[in-house]
């Protein structure tokens, strides 16, 4: 019964509300405990421990940046709810987007998109194909064939989802920023600056309204935009927007956290480019350091930005100088959105 009490009480809404994060904190140990690999679970307890599980690796994910410690909580709660409601269920569909979401922080995309695969094939079968969470799961494997390079066949993918949550959701809800930002993010890859711009203009506006102005997904807004305006040569504007957005993240999530890291190395880029090398390199090396300790060394994005900080800052020339198929390229970091889901407690 403790367990089913637990997942009653444990807050909910931890990946849009930082307020929330006090009190998983304070339950954590209890409902670590009660999941753990070493404790028995109850007969008939499994969708309560498996929701226990998942929202115990958002709050690593979110609040604390540990995906390490994230990843069992995940890949533990899948089964359990495969047994609990069935291969074909919705909630199946979730917990394989929550496991391929944390895959693909991860920078494992080979074991990232298959799950996303089988969790939009549940869900066109079973919800339909303009059911809001077949768009949630087309954004996810969107994003993750973004990240393989495969835009062509992304594009298609986050414009369904963006049509299927205007329709059913409306233009300003928050659910939509998520669209509008991935779709924002592979036209300006695609060199669509323009269209880009008034995605991310508008992914703002909505966000400022809905989260408020010091929420870290108000800072993902600005960092993406400052990076589109820092392509543009607008470096004055860009600087405004990533420092606002490094200072609400550091507020926040702290100053060790993985989008802090994106805040300083999209800052250190910029200063880069203005030819301020003595103030780009503390904060290259700071987001190099944050990187390595949440995600290894070995990560996509760690060897990267060591390489190129001690490259660019020790000879004083810009990455766009260098060869650009090298393995050390440093890519200014945009963040994708692929919210992580919540399944329901029942059938």
């Amino acid at each position: 019964m403790l367990v089913e009490a637990l997942a009653l009480i444990y807050p909910r809404d931890i990946d849009d509300n930082p307020c929330t994060w006090p009190r998983a904190r304070r339950l954590d140990g209890l409902a670590l405990a009660m999941v753990s690999a070493d404790a028995p679970l109850a007969h008939g307890s499994e969708p309560e421990a498996s929701y226990l599980m998942n929202q115990l690796g958002l709050y690593r994910q979110r609040a604390l940046g540990d995906y390490g410690s994230a990843r069992p909580l995940r890949v533990r709660a899948l089964p359990l709810v495969e047994n609990a409601f069935g291969l074909q269920h919705p909630n199946t569909a979730t917990s394989l987007d929550n496991l391929g979401l944390l895959l693909q922080n991860q920078g494992d995309l080979i074991a990232a998109r298959p799950l996303f695969e089988r969790a939009l094939a549940i869900h066109e079968n079973v919800l339909g194909p303009e059911h809001p969470s077949t768009a949630r799961s087309l954004i996810n494997l969107a994003g993750v064939l973004q990240a393989q390079g495969d835009l062509p066949a992304a594009r298609p993918l986050f414009e369904r989802a963006l049509a299927i949550r205007e329709k059913t959701l409306g233009p300003d809800h928050p659910e939509t920023v998520p669209t509008l930002n991935n779709l924002a993010l592979l036209l300006q890859d695609q060199g669509d600056l323009g269209a880009a711009q008034r995605l991310l203009e508008r992914t703002l506006a909505i966000g400022e309204t809905v989260w408020g102005p010091e929420h870290p997904n108000t800072a993902t807004s600005l960092n993406n935009l400052g990076f589109l305006l820092r392509d543009q040569g607008d470096f004055a504007a860009a600087r405004a927007l990533f420092e606002r957005a490094l200072a609400i993240n550091e507020r926040v999530l702290g100053p060790e956290h993985p989008h802090t890291a994106t805040g300083f190395n999209n800052l250190a880029l910029l200063h880069r480019d203005v030819g301020d090398f003595a103030t780009a390199r503390p904060l290259f090396e700071r987001a190099v350091a944050i990187y390595e300790e949440v995600f290894g060394p070995e990560h996509p994005d760690t060897p990267g930005a060591s390489a190129t900080s001690a490259f660019c800052c020790r000879t004083k020339v810009t990455c766009a100088q260098r060869d650009p198929s090298s393995s050390g390229h440093w890519r200014s970091t945009k963040r994708c959105w692929a919210p992580t889901t919540l399944m329901s407690q029942s059938a």
